[in-house]
């Protein structure tokens, strides 16, 4: 009988991941066409393209057999309707489809020094979906839309996501080589776990033979962009460490399997990059505290980062404290509508009362973004807390 429960969890867990998955490719599909507009490479307005012919040929799939179903519509008119307005659309996809494939970046990229793309799960080499450019002509477009409509958000909040996202952008722009990477955004997101063991690397300019630290950066919701990963680069030059960002998915990090993705990314950059294995940082952002939670009982670790997280203060317990013995950095912002404060102020009492030591910094004005939006101001809160 002990099982009931957890099987009927469990079953629950699954609908509600099937469906929200369906809906986040739904609202991705109907969103993409928007890159023939606002996509700035041939590669972009392709991929708009193609969803615009997609979400067409669906609409008249759907409209025409309704009319068919209730007689409105002859067979003959029917099958016309599908030959002219189906038929050449879907070869033109297909087509589009191809040449997107063929131009893609490969999924694996190493370099020794900078910015890599790397694999640490099954092998998963051949060419991504799209590259950091397309990532991020669609994410402008995304985060343009939802800080508009996004009721919870003031407009100067909204205004100041947009100003940071577009000064970002336009850095990146200027530096080719992180454009043609590609992209770890889940365009087939799937809400269950990740949907491919793939990441970044950043190793900093090093001499040869050196080890370095490895500091881990698990993304939060909304996927892994390389544009939300490019703030630890300038803590990664001045502090010396590797800085590597794992891919789960669309940030579900509370999945059974988080932890062992943590400890696969650990041991593929390990073995792969100037990283000296017993000195490693794990750190997340958002929902990726989730995962920062997981993984510290999992191996063990020279510190923790928490920023903006999700910290279920109920897992901080004997156990965890046991297993995980290392200094821990929880920043915050005190505006935070996503994930309130109060929250975070009660697994910061949790991890104090489990016996960990804990450098708390929260941000009265900082809300959600404050990682992004107010970086100088954790920098230095992070230098001076870098235990190794």
């Amino acid at each position: 009988m002990a099982d009931g429960p957890l099987a009927g969890a469990d079953v629950i867990r699954r609908v509600t991941d099937f469906v929200a998955t369906r809906l986040l490719r739904l609202a991705l599909l109907c969103l993409s066409p928007g890159l023939l507009i606002f996509g700035r490479s041939l590669s972009a307005k392709a991929l708009g393209l193609r969803s615009l012919l997609t979400v067409g040929i669906a609409v008249t799939l759907v409209v025409s057999c309704g009319l068919v179903q209730f007689r409105w519509l002859p067979t003959k008119q029917f099958i016309t309707a599908m030959f002219y307005g189906v038929g050449p659309s879907g070869a033109l996809v297909i087509a589009l489809e191809v040449a997107l494939q063929t131009t893609a970046p490969r999924r694996t990229q190493d370099f020794p020094v900078g910015w890599s793309a790397f694999a640490y799960g099954a092998d998963i080499g051949g060419r991504a979906e799209v590259t950091v450019a397309v990532e991020n002509d669609f994410l402008g477009m995304a985060v343009g839309l939802m800080t508009r409509v996004n009721p919870l958000l003031s407009r100067a909040q909204a205004a100041a996501i947009r100003d940071t996202l577009a000064d970002d952008f336009e850095a990146m722009a200027e530096r080719p080589e992180l454009e043609r990477l590609p992209s770890m955004l889940p365009w087939g997101v799937d809400f269950t776990k990740s949907d491919r063991e793939h990441g970044y690397v950043y190793c900093p300019p090093h001499a040869v033979g050196a080890k370095l630290p490895l500091l881990i950066v698990c993304h939060g919701h909304g996927g892994n962009p390389l544009v939300g990963c490019l703030p630890w680069e300038g803590l990664a030059d001045d502090l010396g460490f590797v800085a590597a960002f794992p891919t789960f998915g669309y940030g579900n990090w509370e999945h059974p399997d988080a932890a062992a993705a943590i400890l696969r990314c650990r041991k593929a950059v390990t073995e792969r990059f100037a990283v000296d294995g017993g000195r490693v940082v794990l750190a997340g952002i958002s929902q990726g505290g989730c995962g920062v939670t997981r993984g510290a009982t999992a191996a063990t670790w020279a510190g923790l980062v928490y920023v903006s997280p999700t910290m279920e203060p109920q897992r901080f317990d004997a156990d965890f404290a046991a297993m995980s013995r290392a200094p821990v950095l929880v920043a915050q912002g005190g505006r935070d509508i996503n994930v309130k404060p109060r929250t975070v102020d009660a697994g910061v009492a949790a991890l104090r009362a489990a016996g960990l030591e804990v450098t708390y910094v929260q941000d009265p004005d900082a809300d959600h973004f404050y990682f992004f939006e107010k970086r100088a101001d954790f920098a230095e809160q992070f230098r001076a807390w870098w235990p190794v």
